[in-house]
């Protein structure tokens, strides 16, 4: 999905969870993004939320049943400055 709307791309930047399976301390993770860079030939970066700031990840949350999509940017950003952490 991602190649055929970006073909130009060279890098790519991945925001996931400081906790659980795509932890920062996780080996296997660490090994995988190091496969997926091989293959696709992608300069891959990786952001962590701190712990316990997932609850910001608009992504995640309708990913794992919110009813309404991701927001754009700017709502995003809004967002974030009403939630207390």
């Amino acid at each position: 999905m991602g190649r055929a709307r970006y073909p130009q791309a060279t890098r790519l930047l991945i925001c996931a969870g400081a906790g659980g399976s795509n932890g920062y301390r996780v080996r296997a993770w660490k090994l995988e993004l190091a496969k997926l860079a091989a293959e696709t030939g992608l300069e891959i970066s990786v952001c962590h939320y701190p712990p316990g700031a997932s609850k910001w990840n608009p992504l995640s949350n309708y990913l794992n049943g919110a009813s309404e999509p991701p927001l754009d940017c700017g709502s995003r950003i809004t967002h974030v400055a009403t939630v207390s952490p």
